[in-house]
This record gives structure tokens, C-alpha cells and sequence, in this order.
């Protein structure tokens, strides 16, 4: 079976500088940092 077959991959390949711009997106990351924060309880954990 070849990666593209295998039901469990998405069928796309993302670039390594795409997530590095999305990590470096000060207005996407406060967004995230944001959602956590109301989500996950003080000594919650996040996997």
C-alpha cells in the first residue's frame, strides 16, 4: 500500500514553510492561545 492509498493519510503533503508562516501568524496564534485557555482548566491536559 502507498501512501496515497492509505485510508489513514489525508492525501496531501503540506510544505514545512506553510506551518512555519501559520506558527508565525501573531493574530492565528493569539486566536488558538485563546480557545485553550477558555477550554482546558487549569491542570488539564492537552495531547
Amino acid at each position: 500500500m502507498t501512501r496515497a492509498d492509505d485510508p489513514t493519510e489525508l492525501g496531501q503533503f503540506i510544505p514545512l514553510h506553510y506551518h512555519y508562516n501559520m506558527l508565525n501568524d501573531t493574530v492565528r496564534m493569539r486566536g488558538f492561545k485563546a480557545a485553550i485557555d477558555y477550554a482546558v482548566r487549569p491542570g488539564g491536559k492537552v495531547v
